[in-house]
C-alpha cells in the first residue's frame, strides 16, 4: 500500500479488461471517482484495456470505487463489458507503469494532444453517454409500454368475452319472454 506524504489515503493501480474502449468508459470511471471524492486518472491502453491510478481513502474506499466501474453488459455493444478487474496497490508495482505525479483530481488521460482537443473529446464522450442514457431510458419505456398495452390487449380480450357473454345472456332472457 502506497500512503501520501500526509499519510492520509492509498494509491492503486487498476486494470480493466473486457469491451471497455469505444464505449465512454473513461468518462463513466471519471464520474464515478468524482462522485466518491477520488483522485487520479484513466487512460486506455493499446492492448485494448483500460489503466486507472487512483488515490483512495482506504481499501474500503477503493473496493467500493472498483464495484461501481465493474459493470457487465454482455449483450449491449454499447455499453461496457468488464471481464476482469485486477488492482495493484504495491507501491513497486505502481510506479513502473508511470502513473501521474500528482493526484489533485481525477482526469481523463488522453495522452498528448493539445487541450483544445481534450476538451472536445470530453464533450464527445459526454455526449456518448447521454445519447447510451437515453437509448436505455427509450428502450426501456418501450418495454414498458408493451408490457402495458399487452396487459391492456388481455384485459380488453376478457372484457369482450364478458360483454358477449352478457349480450348472449340478454338475448336468451329477452327471447325467452
Amino acid at each position: 500500500m502506497v500512503k501520501n506524504k500526509n499519510n492520509q489515503g492509498m494509491k492503486a493501480r487498476i486494470l480493466v479488461k473486457g469491451f471497455v474502449q469505444g464505449v465512454a468508459y473513461r468518462n463513466f470511471v471519471m464520474r464515478n471517482a468524482r462522485k466518491l471524492n477520488i483522485f487520479g486518472e484513466v487512460r486506455n491502453l493499446s492492448n485494448g484495456d483500460v489503466e486507472i491510478f487512483c488515490k483512495t481513502k482506504d481499501l474500503k474506499h477503493l473496493n467500493e470505487f472498483i464495484g461501481k466501474i465493474n459493470v457487465k453488459n454482455p449483450d449491449d455493444i454499447y455499453s461496457p463489458n468488464v471481464e476482469k478487474i485486477e488492482k495493484y496497490t504495491e507501491s513497486k508495482e505502481i510506479e513502473k507503469f508511470n502513473p501521474p505525479k500528482v493526484f489533485n483530481v481525477f482526469e481523463i488521460n488522453y495522452g498528448d494532444i493539445p487541450n483544445q482537443n481534450k476538451e472536445m473529446l470530453i464533450k464527445l464522450d459526454t455526449g456518448s453517454s447521454i445519447m447510451k442514457n437515453m437509448h436505455q431510458d427509450m428502450s426501456n419505456s418501450f418495454k414498458r409500454i408493451d408490457e402495458k398495452y399487452d396487459s391492456f390487449g388481455k384485459d380488453l380480450k376478457k372484457l369482450t368475452k364478458c360483454i358477449n357473454k352478457f349480450v348472449e345472456h340478454y338475448i336468451d332472457q329477452s327471447s325467452s319472454k
